[in-house]
């Protein structure tokens, strides 16, 4: 294929993802995002800054609408795809590729992981380039190509916090260099250098935050599992339904082959950013529970080092057999898309349920534009709070421990300015969680029916502040009402 063929491939490809990124219903975590962009900050507490800084610059140009929020990533997954291009000979493995659920359905979400995988992607693009100059005696590798590979790689910290695991697998491709460390430590260490003046945002914002974004993700990434057993299962499970066999068959065999593949520039880059972080990966996994996306940057590497393992002659059907788990997955997933399958059962249903939250959302943002006061409202998620601001509701996550702490839990605290405020809940909240405001008053209630069945009700409720012992009055009579009571 030449390169213009595969040029005219790629804008093909992202003209695909346009409809679903503007059809299918816009995630909570997409919306978290989205506000996100709406505040530009330094950093924010889950992750570095760079999706935000995405998002707010598609919707500066094309509006708030589904499509602008996403388009980042249909761009990010085309670039991805095209740099790929680059690096994998022959290119028939990109449209197994672009067949998985990552590149296709998955690549019109906008998450942390997009611009990851853009920066890996160019990262691994760089780190090839410059190996191969430095195999060459005859070239010299320029302090604005340093520069450049440092840019890079400090985007790609801006992006998560995984990024780092570029550092020392670089390091190790640069030490098996054809040419002397003199050679090249001053060039790299002077990238490495320009890449940490690029992550100052995200180092000042944990300072002045005690370093609580770092804490957090350090401790989800190190949890324990009581069945190590069944966390590996389950990593290994996602990854087949998201890539299938390919890398697990790629690290053995470039485990096996690692002194051939160590000696040719661009094999070397590709196996040192594909084997050294998926084995942290693979070694985490049975140690706790592990989030499946966490792996899909490694996986660019894998795909180079797939051509070469492909060159030599294999049965036809062994290519298809690679990729069978993940292509059935994007089959099935928007066959779903299309028409919800019966054999996924409404309760896991989270497209046809998304549709259904989002309407609620709004219906509810309507009711409370209607309310004859305008008072606060509160909720226990972020998921919610980020679908409400998004419908123009300046919702607020409650600041007690009710679910995991998000960049909201981290705003003032203001509920003990508050007389009245509404809440969105699946019922009353617990009383520890304010005990000074009375039982609530029920203003709406809205089911969340997903294909006929009703998973379960919110509710909007009106809570007012009353003194501790009025509330603790109210309490008691509600857990046991007058007719009740034992007679004396």
């Amino acid at each position: 294929m030449s390169n213009r063929q595969f040029f005219l491939c790629l804008s093909g490809y992202f003209g695909v993802l346009l409809a679903p990124a503007a059809s299918l219903p816009i995630m909570d975590d997409e919306l978290y995002y989205w506000c996100w962009s709406r505040d530009l900050q330094p950093s924010y507490f889950d992750h570095p800054p760079m999706i935000a800084y995405f998002i707010r610059l598609s919707t500066l140009i094309f509006g708030d609408s589904t499509l602008a929020i996403r388009l980042p990533g249909c761009l990010a997954s085309t670039v991805v795809l095209g740099v790929l291009g680059q690096l994998c000979r022959p290119r028939t493995i990109i449209a197994w590729i672009a067949a998985t659920p990552v590149f296709l359905p998955g690549a019109v979400l906008v998450t942390p992981d997009t611009p990851l995988l853009l920066f890996w992607a160019l990262y691994l693009y760089w780190l090839t380039r410059t190996l191969e100059k430095l195999d060459d005696p005859a070239v010299t590798v320029t302090g604005l190509w340093w520069l450049l590979g440092g840019l890079i790689l400090g985007c790609g910290a801006l992006s998560k916090y995984t990024s780092v695991l570029m550092v020392p697998a670089g390091f190790v491709a640069f030490v098996y260099s054809a040419r002397t460390w003199r050679n090249w430590w001053a060039g790299y260490l002077g990238h490495g250098v320009f890449a940490g003046l690029c992550t100052l945002p995200v180092v000042y914002f944990n300072f002045i935050h005690d370093f609580a974004p770092l804490r957090f993700q350090w401790e989800h990434a190190n949890s324990h599992g009581s069945n190590p057993a069944a966390t590996f299962g389950q990593f290994v499970g996602v990854q087949l339904l998201l890539v299938g066999v390919m890398p697990f068959s790629i690290l053995v065999w470039s485990i096996a082959n690692g002194r051939t593949l160590m000696a040719n520039a661009a094999t070397r880059a590709a196996g040192c950013l594909f084997v050294v972080p998926f084995a942290i990966f693979l070694v985490k996994a049975t140690r706790g529970p592990l989030e499946g996306n966490w792996a899909l940057a490694a996986y660019l590497g894998c795909w180079p080092l797939a051509t070469r393992w492909a060159a030599i002659p294999r049965p036809r059907w062994m290519m298809f057999g690679a990729f069978a788990m993940p292509l059935a997955s994007t089959v099935v997933l928007l066959l779903h898309v299309i028409v919800p399958l019966a054999v996924i059962p409404p309760k896991h249903d989270r497209v046809t349920r998304q549709f259904v939250r989002l309407e609620a959302a709004k219906t509810a943002a309507e009711r409370i534009r209607e309310y004859p006061e305008q008072l606060p409202i509160y909720t226990p998620t972020y998921q919610w709070v980020s679908m409400f601001r998004y419908r123009g509701i300046p919702a607020r996550q409650l600041p007690a421990d009710v679910s995991r702490p998000s960049h909201f839990t981290q705003e003032p605290d203001e509920l003990k300015n508050i007389d009245r405020m509404l809440v969105w809940n699946e019922g009353p909240l617990h009383p520890d969680w304010a005990p000074e405001f009375g039982l609530p008053e029920l203003i709406e209630t809205y089911p969340i029916v997903v294909r006929g069945e009703t998973i379960t009700y919110f509710h909007l409720l009106l809570y007012k502040r009353v003194t501790l012992s009025q509330a603790d009055s109210e309490r008691r009579v509600a857990e046991n009402p007058p007719g009740n009571r034992p007679v004396p």
